[in-house]
């Protein structure tokens, strides 16, 4: 959705119309069987982080709990300061999720339903983001199978890449049909036209989902209003606290934070050395401002400013999508029912 956000705003399109028209130039001009949504996978990624996030709370274990999507946080962490690894939420992203889905859960639903499928490795996966270590990411170790000789992702292309793909191959994109998104299976693949969003911003929703969860199960009404994040230092830095009751009945404040930028996240562990680190749980993104202004997307030219170009990349992605609960995703329901 990132990317497909990147691109509406750069060619002046609504975020459905440019996400057939991808369609479009990858089913009918490139060649590929299908092309899938990862807001699908997303839903799968929040609703599994929450269940880990309610462990760690309860069992009051490694909190605070990072956010896990971002792999130049997780290479950061690796290389500067190991002693925040035991922090970081064990949840796949959503890229490698899909990554499972396509080159084991359909191939193995296809067969179960009698169908012929190729094995992993002559299935060839392309993801579209916003991040160049979206390909650090899918070419690590551990999502390598040696026993299929293959990965879970083939190939990453990023919104930059993509317009240099348009060039190489002459392509007007702003012209291209739009094809509508071929079903699989029970259409577990979330939406054939239409994208969907969860409230909480561009990097995925990760600190509002799990807010609004905790919140639910503990009887506290919140708006469906933006929560209203302090922001502390810099706008790159907010915070949020709900209070709910404990066990014995007493009042106890869960603190939630959103560190994004290498300057936020170097404090944030410095206070996970120390042992002064008073959140709960943190949405980390290494890049300032998160996703939607992620390294790999589309730069702004001039006269319109960087901040102009991250706004018009915002507004596509807040307003042209259909805001969801991921739990409503009929199709994620199906695939923990089989898988």
């Amino acid at each position: 959705p990132q990317v497909i956000a990147s691109l509406a705003a750069h060619f002046g399109l609504d975020m459905s119309t440019t996400y057939l028209k991808l369609n479009t130039l990858f089913s009918e001009r490139l060649g590929f069987q299908f092309v899938f949504d990862t807001s699908f996978s997303r839903d799968m990624a929040l609703i599994e982080q929450e269940k880990e996030f309610t462990q760690r709370l309860q069992a009051n274990d490694s909190l605070p709990l990072l956010a896990s999507s971002c792999p130049g946080f997780v290479v950061y962490a690796e290389k500067r300061s190991h002693f925040v690894l035991p922090h970081i939420s064990k949840v796949k992203s959503p890229q490698q999720i899909m990554g499972s889905l396509v080159k084991h859960f359909l191939v193995q639903q296809a067969r179960a339903q009698g169908n012929e499928a190729p094995a992993p490795k002559e299935i060839l996966h392309v993801t579209l983001m916003p991040c160049y270590d979206k390909k650090l990411e899918a070419s690590r170790k551990e999502f390598y199978h040696a026993e299929e000789e293959s990965r879970d992702v083939d190939l990453v292309l990023t919104s930059i890449e993509l317009l240099d793909l348009f060039d190489r191959i002459s392509l007007d994109f702003p012209t291209l049909a739009e094809t509508p998104i071929k079903p699989y299976l029970n259409n577990w693949h979330a939406n054939t036209s239409r994208l969907l969003s969860v409230t909480g911003g561009g990097s995925g929703g990760y600190l509002d989902y799990l807010y609004r969860k905790l919140a639910a199960k503990h009887n506290i009404e919140v708006s469906p209003e933006p929560l209203p994040l302090k922001k502390l230092r810099n706008t790159d830095f907010k915070e949020i606290s709900l209070v709910i009751r404990d066990d014995q009945g007493q009042p106890k404040e869960i603190k939630f934070a959103m560190a994004y930028g290498l300057r936020n996240i170097d404090n944030i562990t410095r206070q996970i050395k120390s042992g002064k680190c008073a959140y709960h749980y943190i949405e980390v993104m290494a890049c300032p401002s998160g996703c939607l202004n992620g390294g790999g997307q589309i730069r702004s030219k001039p006269p319109q400013t960087v901040k102009e170009k991250l706004i018009s990349v915002e507004e596509k992605y807040n307003n042209d999508q259909k805001l969801h609960e991921p739990e409503s995703n009929t199709g994620v329901a199906e695939i923990y029912d089989l898988w």
